[in-house]
């Protein structure tokens, strides 16, 4: 467990990596999992162990006398000969720790492991071990002075050849593509290095943009600095390599030319923005079914796609057949989730991670949710029926509004915004569903708030204004969470950003009076992930901070000029990283709601230091990271959306404890992603 680069549980895809606790192992295929306590008893909220980040696990199939498996984490590679009871610690260390590891374990109990990212690191290089024990390194001299992340694909059908992928090498380096190389090895003798073994560079005939069968679009090769990284080795043919980045490619020649190169998935090398049909960019893992030579799965961003023959003539017209993988599990990846405000409405639209926004309008989980938008889905708003909007938002700040029935989508960020976050935040006034607010700058070194006074009509360059004042004064701040007060008076907003601040607007539809910054240095410049406004008085507001290791919760009664710190049972180094609250009252009764990464807690009584926060839904939405929640008054339907196990949804009641019911069954298999760029076409 554990994301130690380019994870999207951190705060709406914050860079930073997300601590796991060991490794867990099945012994029923995977129907029941228990975590191993060597490799556990670690708080996610700080990095004090390597088991926090792990990248692979490998058994020895050639061992019979032992339960041999080694695991790849942030510094070291570890060693077990009891199944994972006890680890021994055979490359690496804690203290100069190489950032990317891999390992791999031939059928022949030959161990290969790779470390990189850290100059100096103490496993930095490429190793060669004939017992996981006796290591040498074999980076050839030729190798380049820095890398990033390289993974490992040994040929099962001559154990003697290896391939390694790598990322991040130096502009201008001989023998690459877009920074990435490709590396053949093949053992001779001894202990592989030096003469005993030899390697050959094959970076040069990566796919470049136009370049033989590869296509025009969506090249070159690339990896999303090693985020999307995979290579797979033919079970009988150790020249048939699948390397994957954003996109997946074959070649018949071990890459040796670039004549004998197609693309496989991800997206379409014919058409712009396209996608390979039941395939998805941006690839993880692969695997050919065992037993089999043609059959073989990949692992993406979409989730899981199966070909019956990965072999095939490729040709435009007759692309490689996928076939999607991904259906009756709930594991969707939300970002962002909204009710329809209308009382008994089962609208719910939701932004994915990488699979677009989508909505429902049925409450039976064997539905498909519909395609809104597409790229990173983030934030979404529902007008209420009468309007007949759905907003929707994609990566880095794109926003589109779309009837209910999903035409007349029309792009409408504000011509000129700049200063955006990947998952960029807007919000529709609850009391007027034509005034929305969004944030971005209005110049390269701005970070404020824009408004539209008539959002229902909106395109790229009518009814915005920016909101003069509301800019931070910090140029590399962003805007990270907006919200608006409710009872009454609707003109109140919140807004704070990826640094700390904290500012509210007076009469924000009208002549919007801004205050200075309302942290004034007692809470932690961090990233503030929501402000929740007390829907019966808007100078009551709660500031959420996403960060590990602060105070992260704090709590004004007059309009944030003072505040109080309630992470009460929360604090410490222990406590959970804290997403997102929600404040409500239910016949007279204080509600308070909690998403963090541990899931989602509960108080009735606010209480300074002393608040005692109680964990909800235990056994329905349990410990997975959770960072939205959406409430309706009306009905008192409340939606909670997670990061890993879809949504869920309950209805407030007095008495606890809630019973949570799944409120999403995303059916991957009726996915259709595509990306848009700029105002092309879909």
């Amino acid at each position: 467990t554990g994301e130690a680069d380019g994870n999207t549980a951190g705060q709406f895809g914050s860079p930073m990596g997300f601590t796991g606790d060991g490794i867990f192992k099945s012994l029923d295929n995977g129907l029941t999992w228990s975590l191993l306590p060597s490799t556990s008893g670690n708080p996610p909220s700080s990095f004090n162990s390597n088991w926090q980040y792990i990248w692979s696990v490998t058994a020895d199939p050639s061992n019979a006398l032992e339960d041999e498996v080694y695991a790849s984490t942030v510094g070291s590679i570890f060693r077990s000969s009891n199944g994972g009871t006890n680890w021994t610690e055979v490359l690496g260390n804690s203290t100069n720790r190489s950032v990317f590891t891999d390992v791999k374990c031939g059928n022949n109990g030959v161990v290969y492991a790779t470390g990189s990212f850290t100059t100096g690191g103490a496993m930095n290089g490429i190793w060669r071990s004939p017992d996981g024990i006796t290591w040498t390194n074999i980076l050839p001299g030729t190798f380049p002075a820095t890398w990033g992340r390289i993974i490992i694909g040994i040929a099962p059908s001559n154990e003697n050849i290896v391939y390694f992928g790598v990322h991040e090498v130096p502009n201008g380096e001989p023998n690459s593509v877009n920074k990435h190389q490709l590396w053949k090895y093949q053992y001779v003798s001894g202990n592989g290095s030096g003469a005993g073994g030899i390697w050959t560079a094959l970076g040069g005939n990566l796919p470049q943009a136009g370049q033989g069968n590869f296509g025009t679009f969506n090249e070159p090769f690339d990896t999303q600095g090693g985020y999307d990284f995979a290579i797979n080795v033919s079970p009988v043919d150790p020249n048939f390599v699948i390397l994957s980045g954003v996109n997946s490619y074959r070649s018949t020649d071990g890459f040796a030319t670039t004549t004998n190169t197609k693309r496989i998935g991800g997206y379409q090398p014919t058409v712009q923005n396209g996608t390979y049909p039941n395939s998805h960019p941006d690839f993880h893992t692969g695997y050919f079914q065992p037993g089999s030579t043609t059959s073989f799965y990949s692992g993406h961003d979409g989730g899981i796609s199966r070909t019956n023959d990965v072999t095939a003539n490729v040709t435009t017209d007759n692309p490689v057949t996928w076939y999607s993988r991904s259906g009756s599990y709930n594991v969707t990846q939300f970002y962002a989730i909204a009710m329809d405000p209308e009382n008994g409405s089962n609208w719910i639209a939701g932004g994915f991670q990488d699979n677009g926004s989508y909505a429902t309008n049925t409450a039976t989980l064997a539905t498909p949710w519909s395609a809104i938008n597409s790229g990173d889905g983030g934030y979404c708003s529902i007008a209420p029926l009468a309007d007949n909007r759905v907003y929707s938002t994609s990566q880095n700040g794109e926003i589109s509004r779309v009837q209910r029935d999903g035409n007349g989508d029309t792009e409408m960020k504000p011509t000129g915004a700049t200063n955006m976050t990947f998952i960029n935040p807007h919000i529709l006034d609850v009391n007027n569903s034509s005034l929305l607010y969004y944030g971005g700058g209005n110049s390269p070194t701005t970070t404020g708030i824009w408004r539209n006074n008539d959002a229902t009509n909106a395109t790229l360059t009518t009814g915005w204004s920016y909101l003069t004042g509301t800019d931070f004064g910090s140029p590399s701040a962003r805007v990270s969470t907006i919200n608006l007060s409710v009872a009454g008076n609707s003109n109140v907003v919140y807004y704070g950003s990826t640094e700390g601040h904290i500012r509210r607007i007076d009469n924000a539809n009208t002549t919007a009076t801004v205050s200075a910054d309302l942290n004034t240095g007692a809470m932690p410049a961090g990233f503030v992930s929501c402000l929740a406004v007390d829907p019966t008085n808007s100078s009551k507001v709660i500031a959420v901070f996403s960060n590990y290791n602060v105070q992260r919760l704090w709590y004004s009664t007059d309009a944030g000029a003072t505040w109080t710190n309630i992470d009460g049972n929360l604090s410490g180094t222990n406590g959970p990283s804290t997403r997102y609250a929600t404040i409500l009252y239910k016949t007279g009764v204080l509600h308070v709601f909690l998403a963090t990464s541990t899931g989602v807690y509960f108080t009735n009584v606010i209480n300074g230091a002393s608040t005692v926060w109680t964990q909800e839904a235990v056994t329905s939405i349990g410990n997975v990271v959770t960072v939205m929640f959406d409430y309706r008054s009306s009905d008192n339907t409340f939606v909670a959306a997670t990061h890993g196990r879809g949504s869920f949804s309950t209805i407030i009641n007095p008495a606890l404890p809630l019973q949570w019911s799944t409120g999403s069954e995303i059916n991957n298999a009726g996915f259709e992603v595509q990306r848009k760029t700029g105002n092309a076409d879909w």
